[in-house]
């Protein structure tokens, strides 16, 4: 990957390519798919001054997410909090998927201490949470 600077609205789209130059992969594609699919389906029901909240919640679950730290920073989060320095703490959080939270539940990897939610996933800084193992291989 290159390092940038200045990011012009020309080098960001330059950058997004390169990154998607093979289009999606793994759980990204999964996840774009399921979007693909279930969007025209609650932007066909769309009608002004009509409210329909099944459309309206299955529309609104597309963009859920839940923050988690992952637990290799649990003790550094916590050092924060315990020094009351709450913005700092916040960098330990990252999103991700409602799905992709109840898939991390049912294979035993969440952890909840307090009212935070840690993750037992590898991590990387350029990545995020590598919830796949082949995501781990991009770089």
């Amino acid at each position: 990957m290159n390092q940038v600077d200045l990011l012009e609205e020309q080098k960001v789209q330059e950058l997004v390519d390169e990154i998607y130059r093979r289009g999606y992969q793994g759980q990204n594609k999964e996840d774009f798919e399921r979007v693909k699919r279930v969007f025209p389906k609650s932007y066909e029901k769309v009608v002004p001054f009509i409210h329909e909240s099944k459309s309206e919640e299955e529309f609104y679950s597309l963009f859920k997410s839940v923050e988690v730290v992952p637990i290799q920073y649990k003790l550094d989060f916590l050092r924060e909090i315990e020094n009351q320095r709450y913005f700092e703490a916040q960098k330990f959080f990252t999103s991700i998927s409602t799905g992709q939270f109840k898939k991390l539940e049912g294979d035993d990897c969440i952890n909840r201490d307090n009212n935070t939610t840690f993750v037992s996933v590898k991590y990387n800084p350029e990545l995020g949470l590598i919830l796949n193992e082949e995501d781990d291989s991009i770089l």
